[in-house]
This record gives C-alpha cells, sequence and structure tokens, in this order.
C-alpha cells in the first residue's frame, strides 16, 4: 500500500479534475454543439448599435447608445464576449439574431465595429481558445488535488502515535493549500479578456472558483480519511500477526514445560527398573529413545509446524517409552498412508492426545489399550476405547485446549474431538506441502 501512494493519488486527483471541471467541458461541448446548429440553420438577423456592459460573470448585454437606435437590449453570451474581446464600454455595431427561446432578447451573433473601427476577425484566433482553457483548468486542479492526496498519504518519518491528531494535522495543511489554490486559480477575466490568477482579477469572490476549490479538499480530505483507517487496519494486522507469534511461542513453552517434569520422573523410573535387571541394551536404547525425545522437544530451530514424517519419528521414539513402561499392556495400530509424509502439522500434536489417552484410561492386562493413529483422507484420526480408571485422575483440560488452539492459529481449521460408542477419536486436518 506504501509503494503505490503516488500512483494512486494520481489516479484520484486526475478523478477528481476531471469531476469538478465536468460542468466547465460540458458546457464548452454544448456551446460548439449549438454554435454548429446554428451554421446548419441560418436564421434571420438584425443589424444592432450599442455600449457593452459586461457581467463579472462574463455575459452581459448591449445597449442602444441613444434613443434614435430603435432595438431593445442585446444578451451576449460569455462565449460571444471572450471570442470577440469585449470590455465593459465599448460601443459596437453588429449583427444580431432572433432567441432560440419565445419572448426572450435578441443574441449578438457577430461584430462588425469596436469603437467605429472595423473588426479584425483575425484578432479572434490570437486569443485563449476553448481547449487551451480547458487544459489549464484541468491541469490546475490535477496538480492542487495531487498535492492534497500526497499530503493524506505520504508516510514521514517520524509520523505521529495518535493517528486522529496526525489526520487532523494533515487535513489543517490541506485546508491550507485549498485557501491557496482559490486565490491563484487561473481563471478568464471577462472584463480584461485575458487569463489571469483569480485574487488579479476584477472581483475576487468567483463562486465557481470556491465551489472547486471546496469539492476538491472535501473529496481529497475523504480520502484521506480512507488511506488513514486502511493504515491503521494494516497496522492491526501486523500487530495481530505479531502476538499471535508471541502466544504460539508461549503455547510450546508451556506444553513443553508440561512435558518435561511430568514425563522425566516415570521414565526415569522405567530406565532404573531396565537397569535393575540387568537389561543392557534395552536400557541403551531406551537412553537413546529418552534422549531423542526430549532433543525433538527442546529442538533449537523453534519451528511451529513440522512434516508428519518428523511427527512420527518423535512418536515412535515416546511410543517406545510408554511400551516399555506398560509391558506388553499399551499397544499402538499405526496406519500411515506414506504418500502424505510430508504434509504438515503443528509440532508436538499427537504427544498430548497419546498422553491424554494413557492418563485416563485404565491399562491392565486384563484390559490392555490400543491407541490407533491412521490418516483418512487430508486428515490424522487418533483414537483410542474408553475405559475409564477406577480412581480417576482430575483433568485440567489443558493439553487439549492447546493443541486445539495452536491448530486453530497454525492451520486455520478446527480439530474435531467426539467420544461416541466408547471411542475416544480426535481429527486433525493436516497442511498440504
Amino acid at each position: 500500500m506504501k509503494k503505490n501512494h503516488i500512483l494512486l493519488s494520481l489516479i484520484v486527483a486526475t478523478a477528481v479534475s476531471l469531476i469538478v471541471n465536468f460542468a466547465y467541458l460540458l458546457s464548452i461541448w454544448v456551446i460548439n454543439d449549438n454554435d454548429s446548429a446554428r451554421d446548419e440553420k441560418p436564421r434571420p438577423e438584425i443589424a444592432v448599435e450599442g455600449v457593452v456592459h459586461l457581467a463579472v460573470d462574463g455575459y452581459g448585454y448591449l445597449m442602444p447608445a441613444d434613443s434614435t437606435v430603435m432595438h431593445d437590449s442585446i444578451y451576449i453570451s460569455s462565449n460571444r464576449a471572450r471570442r470577440f474581446g469585449l470590455r465593459e464600454g465599448m460601443t459596437i455595431t453588429g449583427m444580431a439574431e432572433p432567441s432560440h427561446h419565445p419572448g426572450a432578447h435578441q443574441t449578438l451573433e457577430r461584430v462588425e465595429t469596436i469603437n467605429g473601427e472595423e473588426y479584425d476577425y483575425s484578432a479572434m484566433f490570437k486569443r485563449p481558445n476553448d481547449t487551451l482553457l480547458a487544459t489549464i483548468q484541468v491541469g490546475f486542479y490535477l496538480l492542487v488535488a495531487f498535492v492534497m492526496c500526497l499530503a493524506f498519504t505520504t508516510n514521514t518519518r517520524k509520523r505521529m502515535p495518535n493517528h486522529n491528531i496526525d489526520y487532523l494535522c494533515r487535513l489543517g495543511a490541506c485546508v491550507g493549500v485549498a485557501v491557496a489554490a482559490y486565490f491563484v486559480a487561473p481563471v478568464f477575466d471577462w472584463r480584461a479578456g485575458e487569463i489571469r490568477l483569480n485574487f488579479m482579477t476584477y472581483s475576487v469572490f468567483n463562486s465557481m472558483t470556491l465551489l472547486q476549490c471546496s469539492f476538491t479538499f472535501v473529496v481529497c480530505a475523504l480520502y484521506g480519511l480512507t488511506w488513514k483507517l486502511l493504515l491503521q487496519q494494516s497496522e492491526i494486522s501486523v500487530e495481530m500477526e505479531r502476538l499471535k507469534g508471541e502466544a504460539l511461542a508461549a503455547r510450546y513453552e508451556v506444553l513443553v514445560g508440561q512435558i518435561n517434569p511430568h514425563f522425566l520422573f516415570n521414565s526415569l523410573n522405567s530406565l532404573s527398573m531396565l537397569v535393575r535387571e540387568g537389561n543392557s541394551d534395552a536400557a541403551l536404547k531406551y537412553i537413546d529413545q529418552l534422549s531423542y525425545t526430549f532433543r525433538y522437544t527442546i529442538r533449537p530451530d523453534g519451528r511451529n509446524v513440522v512434516s508428519l514424517d518428523e511427527e512420527m519419528k518423535f512418536l515412535d521414539a515416546y511410543r517406545h517409552l510408554l511400551e516399555v513402561r506398560y509391558a506388553d499392556k499399551l499397544f499402538f495400530d499405526v496406519r500411515i498412508d506414506e504418500s502424505m509424509r510430508d504434509w504438515l502439522l503443528p509440532a508436538l500434536s499427537l504427544q498430548p492426545l497419546v498422553e491424554n489417552a494413557v492418563k485416563h484410561n485404565s491399562i491392565t492386562s486384563a484390559h490392555p489399550l490400543t491407541i490407533t493413529i491412521s490418516t483418512e483422507g487430508e486428515t490424522l484420526v487418533v483414537r483410542n476405547p474408553i475405559v475409564p480408571k477406577l480412581d480417576p485422575e482430575e483433568s485440567t483440560g489443558i493439553g487439549l485446549r492447546n493443541l486445539t488452539s495452536r491448530w486453530s492459529m497454525l492451520v486455520g481449521r478446527s480439530v474435531e474431538v467426539s467420544d461416541n460408542d466408547g471411542i475416544f477419536r480426535v481429527v486433525l486436518p493436516l497442511i498440504r506441502k
């Protein structure tokens, strides 16, 4: 978003400039179209003579110079006044045509003399034409809108911590730009017959220029407000991602801390049993698997997501420790699709599920426990029969809640947990690599 703010500001400024000058551009088209229509259909003309009186907005009337001239006041359109270079107080003769509207003033069509001298029609081509005026108007307001848009979107080195105060400061700067633009806006001075800056014209107050500058400011202010909200949303998203990473790291640390002390004592007891029995080979293998288990839980890379193959290798080491502890009473039925071993899942996902099954179910020679781990579709399913202990341990639910929360944040999908028909079942959606 930050890299494209110049191009986006230019696009918005162009659109604003075309909108504020739409009426002006449309009027040029309509006037030219009407002129063409009049050329195609000649109308009767009458000779007129009088003194020019122009309004500030450019239009005016040709008033009879004396009572001997027998005609009413003649309407002079702003377009005709500009083309012929008419000034206040000029005495002219020319031709007028009836108005298109019944009862309206006749309209000046062409000029023959000005102040007693024959009018030089070649002078018309030396005056600013409609295309030039339109280009200047569009270009000026494009520049003004572009400056305002940049004022709202440019990221200064030291942005104020409060976005609202920052926006108000930029808003104040743009008010200054709008006021300055009003005074230096290029306008056609009808009385002088040339393009001038607004503060140099006959009347500083120009309703059209005021409307154009105000509209430009309002649209750019709304654009700046939208930009501010998008920037805030972007910063919130970045902050949420940072907090999400910190939360995952904290949950992982809690999980590791839960595994180490709880599991360490049971493992040492099993190891001491093997040593007392003098089974050195089994003791060495047990130490290797125990070492691998702890290396996996405290691995230095800190990855939150691992492949299914890595997780199953850890499970193989972990299940060996449990099988030694529950000799011939705990079994694992593992059915993993080999083509899915490179799929991903959050690290240490299987350990809390296996530990949960061992902790809350009776495991005896008469009632051995079988934990099934299999891939089904794009999921990993862990299930075990529910055989409650006679003296059940109190469950904190931390392990399962931790797993569900981590899975939701990392995978974006929920873990399915069910305990129907005496089977505890957990479905873990895998991530395709």
